[in-house]
């Protein structure tokens, strides 16, 4: 299963990819059209996060399916999900990833990102599995 966020799109996509890639690990590669881009560590292609469709490799014209989602707050998935589990920081990147930080403010300097006072509200989405 691979569940991503792609923070420039602000889209989430929950895809399995049945038995055969059920353990697969995957990892970004970079940006197709403003939206993330992911390698399977197995084969080597390159599946587009907004489709789950594979445009490079051995695996093109497959198609990862699409599980249902949904974006929400943390308070309400606290709600919904009492049980839930949410995903945390892994602190072994925390000097990696310095330089992000306003990243989901919108007050860093990048050419990837500006400020739009309508898409700025405050949020603070997650990702997480219903236990």
């Amino acid at each position: 299963m691979l569940v991503t966020y792609c923070t420039v799109c602000r889209t989430d996509v929950v895809e399995a990819g049945g038995e055969r890639r059920a353990c697969e690990t995957f990892r970004l590669v970079g940006m197709d059209h403003f939206n993330a881009m992911f390698e399977d560590s197995r084969t080597g292609s390159w599946w587009r996060q907004v489709s789950g469709e594979c445009i490079l490799g051995p695996l093109k014209g497959q198609q990862l399916e699409e599980v249902p989602s949904q974006q929400m707050t943390l308070a309400e998935f606290a709600v919904h999900h009492p049980n839930g589990l949410v995903f945390q920081p892994d602190t072994n990147f925390t000097e990696r990833y310095a330089g992000l930080e306003g990243f989901d403010d919108g007050t860093i300097e990048s050419s990837l990102e500006y400020r739009d006072t309508a898409s700025w509200q405050m949020k603070s989405w997650c990702g997480g599995c219903g236990a």
